[in-house]
């Protein structure tokens, strides 16, 4: 899509406003355009994989570029959204052949002033941490859905229906086989989320996730099921201190395999105020696995995946564990037991330093020798600056300090020195805002 196409797309989805604007409604109509550019550059030396002796170090800068036209009122609203996502120098200064803006989010929404609701159309789906479905916002192309989601949400109440169903051509000639490396990585998804906000200091929530996924080839194939139901509690027995429990139980049929799964995550988070500065936090999680070259296995397959989530940041920043079942290698799963002190000097300035421990889920064996569970450890040092209100500076430094376990599951050297650093600047304007 060219730049004269993009704008031909804006100035038809404007006219198109001015023309509701001509109709007399006693609806008050809202339409915002805004931008975001975030460069990123990183510094890496062990991101996502760990480096052995003699591997070279890399750097490199990236970049989103979105353009967002929103537009809202009282039972109707609407989003487009454009983005641009590349490597410095990855086109040429004269780039005319190839095609690299992407629509993000193409979205419309019947809302009913009894909180009823119908959204269909490209768009973000986020719930909880995001550890299950997530926008996955540190990934520069972030992640949306193509769904219909309906349901109810008051100020007690949400109540959310997601339907998706996944096709990557036109198929004239019949048949519903479905590619997902060349799409989104699943045919049908159901989802139902409800979460509770009436009950004092404590929120509820709950979520049930059917994903089927193409198995077989074209034209004989078939939908393996795989099903994750689970709880998200939130505890506030006090205005300083924050509790909250997550537990999850994954089923079904592996792709391919004629393999049931169960698996389960679970995980207990405590969140401490100190003062209005400083903040402490406490976690430990705990993620299913598979015994690797253990002398009993299991009868079913007991490696929890966490889907559609966005990771980064829940297992430590440097990401060697942002897809838990295929980052160990084997299928091991992982325990996180971390420690997080987050410092707030003034009220644009937060510093925050992470201390993440590792280990396996399941028992690791070379051969008949069992390994230790023990991964190694993370440190992150993370520095945000509220430049101005739609200017945000992050910059960031993290080390790995790795085990022989860690070398054999995924590979480098624990005794080389790991580490990564980044620094991102976010400018987000909202250029244009009209009401009438």
């Amino acid at each position: 899509m060219k730049l004269k196409s993009i704008l031909l797309v804006a100035a038809m989805f404007i006219s198109s406003l001015w023309f509701i604007k001509a109709q007399e409604s006693e609806e008050p109509n809202q339409f915002d355009v805004s931008f975001q550019f975030r460069p990123r550059a990183e510094y890496r030396n062990g991101y996502k994989y760990p480096r052995s002796e003699g591997d070279l170090k890399s750097g490199l800068v990236t970049q989103r570029s979105r353009l967002s036209l929103d537009y809202r009122r009282e039972i109707l609203s609407a989003a487009l959204s454009l983005q641009n996502v590349s490597i410095w120098g990855q086109y040429p200064h004269s780039n005319t052949n190839q095609s690299n803006i992407a629509i993000y989010e193409a979205w419309a929404q019947l809302k009913s002033s009894e909180g009823l609701f119908a959204k269909f159309g490209r768009q973000v789906l986020h719930y909880n941490d995001g550890r299950l479905i997530s926008v996955a916002n540190w990934n520069q192309a972030s992640r949306a859905h193509d769904a219909l989601k309906f349901g109810y949400q008051t100020n007690l109440h949400q109540l959310d229906a997601v339907l998706a169903y996944n096709q990557h051509r036109d198929r004239p000639g019949g048949g519903t086989y479905y590619d997902r490396s060349n799409g989104i990585p699943y045919k049908t998804m159901q989802l139902l989320y409800y979460q509770n906000n009436q009950i004092r200091n404590f929120t509820p929530s709950f979520i049930f996730i059917n994903v089927g996924l193409e198995e077989g080839v074209e034209p004989e194939s078939k939908l393996a099921y795989t099903q994750t139901v689970g709880t998200n509690l939130i505890y506030k027995p006090t205005d300083e201190l924050r509790l909250t429990g997550i537990g999850y139980y994954q089923m079904g049929k592996r792709v391919g395999l004629d393999e049931n799964i169960s698996a389960y995550f679970l995980g207990l988070k405590g969140e401490y105020n100190v003062s209005d500065q400083v903040k402490v936090t406490a976690a430990t999680e705990f993620m299913s696995g598979e015994d690797y070259n253990s002398p009993n296995p299991n009868d079913s397959f007991n490696a929890f995946s966490v889907l559609y989530g966005g990771n980064h940041g829940l297992y430590g920043v440097m990401d060697y564990f942002v897809d838990v079942p295929y980052n160990t290698g084997m299928n091991l799963g992982i325990w996180d037991n971390f420690l997080n002190v987050s410092y707030k000097p003034a009220q644009k300035y937060t510093l925050g330093l992470t201390y993440h421990y590792f280990l396996t889920a399941s028992d690791v064996y070379d051969g008949a020798e069992k390994l230790s569970r023990g991964l190694g450890s993370e440190i992150d040092l993370q520095f945000d600056y509220s430049i101005r209100k739609d200017v945000n500076l992050s910059a960031g430094y993290s080390t790995y300090f790795g085990t022989p376990t860690m070398d054999f599951v995924k590979g480098g050297d624990h005794k080389v020195w790991q580490d990564w650093a980044y620094v991102m600047i976010t400018v987000n304007p909202r250029v244009f805002s009209a009401k009438w």
